[in-house]
């Protein structure tokens, strides 16, 4: 009996005790000292996967040593690589809120450029085209200046807005260049722009017959499409700011997905609409 009991109270010593629901995690380090990552605050008696108590990070904000390849060194390969990362990998970009060093701000800028640029000119196209087989050449050349005003200032309110939002509510951490770098990496949904150039078949044989609302709505595919392939970066984005549920976060990412599509519909649709049916009343009749 008694070499019974010693056996079952070494049997419990092996065990973790694990108060709470879910599996067990590995049992916090109680005898060693481990600094967050992120301020240095000292993570001892906590298990691995809490949040540190002093900001908020969790594993100590400790992001994966794979950098932004862009940022490592602004190259066409790294534009599309950092690209697939934004699109395949949303996690690895979220926990770069958190890596040490800083990000290079002009590749951040650079990035938000090409962006900016590849859908200028694809709406620009798609615009031009719509708007002659709407209402002739001339009035598509004399309505399409005032589009592309609308389309510039459309596309600084869809990448400028996270930033604004998270500046109103004070959400951006102690290092918010970084923050306001990886925010210019979002606008990788911009890249995706090329897309409208297909949607012009399906926009095209709308308008023929008649559905001007349908080409808009086809446009309008597109365009939620490229927004939400971006959501899920911008969801860890959050996440890693924020103290939140990821899944609030990921509602957060679709909500702010929506929004873009919204004001994209306004500036890049809508707007350009208008200019043209004022052109085509006023040379016309």
């Amino acid at each position: 009996m008694p070499n019974r009991l010693i056996e079952n109270h070494r049997t419990d010593e092996r065990r973790t005790y694990w108060p709470r629901y879910g599996p067990a995690v590995p049992p916090p380090d109680f005898a060693d000292d481990r600094h967050c990552a992120n301020c240095g605050y000292n993570l001892r008696g906590l298990a691995y996967n809490d949040a540190c108590p002093e900001c908020g990070s969790v594993r100590g904000m400790s992001p994966s040593d794979e950098p932004l390849p862009f940022d490592e060194k602004p190259t066409l390969w790294n534009y599309f690589a950092t690209l697939m990362q934004i699109f395949v990998d949303p996690q690895e970009f979220g926990s770069q809120v958190w890596r040490l060093g800083h990000l290079d701000w002009r590749a951040a800028r650079k990035f938000r450029r090409i962006n900016m640029s590849v859908a200028f000119l694809c709406f620009g196209a798609v615009i031009f085209i719509l708007a002659r087989d709407a209402a002739g050449d001339m009035v598509a050349l004399a309505a399409w200046p005032l589009c592309m005003i609308a389309v510039m200032v459309g596309l600084k309110q869809m990448t400028l807005g996270r930033l604004r939002f998270l500046e109103n509510e004070r959400l951006l951490p102690r290092d918010p260049q970084r923050a306001k770098a990886l925010i210019s990496y979002l606008t990788a949904s911009l890249a995706l722009s090329p897309l409208q150039i297909p949607a012009l078949y399906a926009s095209r044989a709308a308008m023929a017959e008649g559905y001007f609302w349908g080409a808009a709505a086809v446009h309008g595919v597109v365009l939620l499409v490229q927004f939400l392939l971006a959501s899920q970066a911008e969801a860890h984005f959050l996440w890693q700011l924020v103290e939140m549920p990821k899944a609030q976060a990921r509602m957060m990412g679709v909500m702010s997905a929506l929004v873009r599509l919204f004001t994209a519909l306004w500036y890049c649709v809508a707007l350009p609409a208008m200019f043209v049916f004022i052109g085509k009343t006023l040379v016309h009749g």
